[in-house]
């Protein structure tokens, strides 16, 4: 009886709770954006927030500006001046090419 008891309670699966669009690290909210890099490895994009209620509103922003312009623009924020500097000068020269067609 027992054994039966058992068995019936693992078969029944358990439900998945709600996705948690928030982390706490070091005292501090961040709203946390799971996705895929072009690569295929699963990537985690942080950011800052006041409120747990916005993060799932930062998390959709996030997904939003993925989706329009590409994994770049999450990485962006990483980026340092010199590379910066780069892509403006590859940009402005396409500008060049263009004003001089």
């Amino acid at each position: 009886m027992a054994q039966q008891i058992e068995t019936r309670l693992t078969d029944i699966k358990k439900k998945r709770s709600a996705p948690r669009y928030w982390v706490e690290i070091k005292g501090k909210l961040y709203a946390r954006m799971q996705y895929m890099a072009e690569n295929g490895k699963y990537k985690v994009k942080y950011k800052p927030i006041t409120d747990k209620r916005l993060a799932r509103r930062a998390v959709e922003e996030m997904r939003r500006e993925l989706e329009l312009h590409g994994q770049e623009i999450l990485n962006s924020a990483k980026m340092t001046f010199a590379e910066l500097a780069e892509k403006y000068a590859e940009t402005n020269w396409w500008m060049r090419f263009i004003k001089m067609a």
